[in-house]
C-alpha cells in the first residue's frame, strides 16, 4: 500500500493503480464533497453517499474507534480500522470475492497516535441483504472460511445483493493463527444465530464436526455470561438508585 501523500496532516493509504486517488483524498480532507445520502450517523460511525467531481462514492468515518482511548493506544502498533478495512477490500478482490473498489483511506496522527481516519470507496449498486438471503450468503461465507479467513460481523446486513450475486461490505479480514478452525466455526455460528435458515446450506461435515460442536457450546456459555452480567449490572444500578433516593 502506498502512503506517500500528506495533506493537512492526513496521510493517504491507497491500494494502488488509480491515478485519481490523491485528488479524491485531498477533496475529502478539504471538505470539497457534496453529501447525497446519509446511511448511518449514530455517533459511532458516519457512513454516507457523497459526490466528488460529479462521481458518487461512499465515505465512512469510524468516529468511535477514532476517539476511543483503547483504540488510540492500539494505533501505536497497528493501522486504523479504516486502513485495515481498505486492505481487507483489496484482499477480498484478490481472493476472488466481490466487494466495492476501495479508493483510499486517510489517517491523521499526533505523536504516532491516531486522532482521525476515514475510508473512501466506490459506490456499489444493490440492495441490503436480509436473513431471507441465507441461500446466497452462506456459500460465500463458507468460501471465505475455506481460505482460512474470518470477516468479522458476518450478519446479513453486511452484504449487498445485486444481479450478479453477493457483495461483501464492512469486512475486516483476519486469518487466525491459533485455533483457526474453532474461530471459523464460531463466526459461522454467529451468522446462523441471526439467519437460522442458513443451517440448511451448511454441509453436515461441518455441523457434525467436533470443532463446530465445541464452538457452539463455547458460544452458548459466553452468551449466557453476557446476559447474566447485564442483568447483574442492571440490578446493581437499581439498588444504587434506590439507596440514593432513601438517603434524600
Amino acid at each position: 500500500m502506498s502512503e506517500d501523500c500528506v495533506h493537512r496532516g492526513y496521510r493517504v493509504h491507497r491500494p494502488g493503480g488509480r491515478p485519481d486517488t490523491e485528488r479524491l483524498f485531498q477533496a475529502v480532507v478539504d471538505g470539497a464533497i457534496a453529501e447525497k445520502v446519509v446511511f448511518k450517523n449514530d455517533g459511532q460511525t458516519y457512513s454516507g453517499l457523497v459526490e466528488i467531481e460529479g462521481q458518487t462514492y461512499v465515505l465512512k468515518v469510524p468516529h468511535a474507534r477514532n476517539s476511543r482511548l483503547s483504540q488510540r493506544l492500539m494505533s501505536f502498533f497497528r493501522p486504523s480500522s479504516a486502513v485495515r478495512q481498505m486492505e481487507s477490500m483489496v484482499q477480498l478482490r484478490q481472493l476472488g470475492l466481490r466487494t466495492p473498489e476501495p479508493v483510499c483511506a486517510g489517517e491523521r496522527r499526533a505523536m504516532g497516535m491516531l486522532t482521525d481516519s476515514f475510508l473512501l470507496y466506490e459506490y456499489a449498486e444493490g440492495r441490503k441483504a436480509t436473513r431471507d438471503d441465507a441461500a446466497l450468503l452462506t456459500p460465500e461465507l463458507l468460501r471465505l472460511h475455506e481460505m482460512g479467513y474470518t470477516r468479522n460481523d458476518p450478519h446479513a446486513k453486511n452484504y449487498l445483493i445485486d444481479d450478479e450475486g453477493v457483495v461483501f461490505i464492512d469486512a475486516t479480514l483476519r486469518r487466525p493463527r491459533l485455533f483457526r478452525t474453532m474461530r471459523l466455526r464460531r463466526e459461522l455460528i454467529r451468522f446462523t444465530s441471526t439467519s437460522p435458515t442458513a443451517l440448511a446450506y451448511i454441509p453436515d461435515r461441518i455441523t457434525s464436526s467436533w470443532a463446530y460442536q465445541l464452538a457452539r457450546g463455547f458460544t452458548g456459555v459466553t452468551q449466557w455470561w453476557k446476559h447474566t452480567r447485564r442483568r447483574l449490572l442492571a440490578r446493581l444500578k437499581e439498588r444504587a438508585g434506590g439507596s440514593s433516593r432513601r438517603k434524600r
